[in-house]
């Protein structure tokens, strides 16, 4: 079986002229690059694993929170992966590749972006279906693989007929540094009462206990997951989403007939740096939940897929009183951000209520741009696996 192993890597800058200026893109938690990476970690982890190496080749795609970053960003992985190429069959991909594949094929260039989650992952697919690969394998750069087994787990029943379906995904889960899997939630923390996203989160996870391999999950993380070539070329992240991408490519699989299934031994440990403010988290996942809801009441020749069925998370946040639960919780933060005397949480949560309906006007304005955009991933998709040219352009540019 080939095997892309996948690993984007995100990066940003502590420089204050570049935190005050306004983000081409918005990551969770972005490494600035005047800090070390977490790239080499997880490098270094994949040595004492079961790796194929003759048959697995690794990408990292470089993304970053602004587009005057792309060029260091580029020579600081270039000159970390150079530390590997005896040990992987190990290429970077950058802002200049896809430069580079613009030139070659203009069309396919129009469908790919290296700014967005959903953009980024959609190049690895790309990448993977231009390497006539079997499966994909994603992990984070921001993960360490402990489990010396991991790749034959990953490929145990990818591309397996679950119910008269291909299984085209495979969800693992993330350890954290204490080995457990569910989130901290604090009980005291009152202001977070009105969106309880963490707790909604443990509920889902409560699934990992089984002890079934395989289990109908509703969420999947997109550091640690794998995907037949089968479903992606068909079926891409969808570029409208401003996070989220991985649970939503699972609800995107069962609306194209595949399953998408949590693999319960399928375990990486997540070592997260800082993350991104609760209110900016907050904003971007309204804008998540009420398209996500929107697209799911919009589907048209696909199979149905209802709120009902997504929860606990996310089918929680995809019901009508979304918006409710939104306002009362920014209103509850606002609250408590003065009695922190935090003046710049309090006026961020309170830009957070107004934009509810600028979240619901971008939901209903794209709700169907997902199903074009797929139609169109399909018809590429087919024409560049195994395309020599493409894969002469991922060549040079390593």
């Amino acid at each position: 079986m080939k095997i892309s192993l996948v690993i984007p890597t995100y990066w940003t800058s502590s420089n204050p002229i570049i935190q005050n200026k306004t983000p081409d893109a918005i990551y969770d938690h972005p490494t600035p690059l005047e800090s070390q990476s977490t790239l080499p970690r997880l490098l270094n982890s994949l040595k004492s694993t079961d790796i194929p190496k003759e048959s697995t080749t690794i990408t990292v795609i470089i993304a970053v929170t602004h587009q005057a970053l792309e060029e260091k960003a580029k020579e600081k992985i270039k000159k970390i992966l150079s530390n590997y190429k005896n040990c992987f069959d190990i290429k970077q991909f950058s802002a200049s590749t896809l430069t580079k594949i613009n030139r070659k094929d203009q069309n396919l260039a129009q469908l790919l972006s290296i700014y967005g989650y959903s953009n980024v992952r959609n190049i690895g697919l790309t990448v993977a279906q231009i390497l006539k690969s079997d499966i994909i394998i994603f992990l984070d750069d921001d993960v360490i693989v402990n489990d010396q087994r991991y790749f034959h787990k990953a490929q145990e029943f990818i591309g397996g007929n679950v119910g008269g379906k291909l299984l085209g995904g495979i969800a693992g889960y993330y350890l954290n540094k204490g080995g457990g899997y569910y989130l901290d939630v604090n009980p005291k923390a009152w202001w977070k009462t009105g969106w309880p996203k963490k707790r909604k989160m443990n509920e889902a996870f409560k699934i990992i206990e089984s002890q079934q391999r395989l289990r109908e999950t509703t969420f999947a993380f997109g550091g640690n997951m794998v995907l037949h070539w089968k479903m992606f070329e068909k079926m891409p992240f969808d570029p409208y989403i401003t996070r989220g991408e991985d649970m939503d490519l699972l609800v995107n699989a069962e609306m194209f007939g595949f399953k998408f299934m949590l693999d319960t031994k399928l375990m990486v440990i997540h070592l997260p740096g800082e993350t991104m403010s609760l209110w900016s988290e907050m904003r971007q996942d309204l804008y998540r939940f009420l398209y996500m809801r929107q697209k799911l009441l919009s589907q048209k020749n696909v199979r149905g897929v209802s709120t009902d069925a997504l929860k606990p998370y996310p089918g929680y946040f995809l019901g009508l009183g979304t918006t409710c639960k939104f306002a009362a919780s920014s209103c509850l933060n606002c609250l408590n951000s003065v009695l922190q005397g935090n003046l710049k949480s309090f006026r961020e949560f309170t830009r957070n209520i107004y934009q509810i309906s600028s979240a619901l006007r971008f939901a209903k304005e794209h709700c169907f741009g997902y199903f074009e955009f797929q139609k169109k991933w399909l018809g590429y998709m087919r024409k560049i696996r195994d395309d020599q040219g493409l894969r002469n352009v991922l060549e040079i540019s390593s």
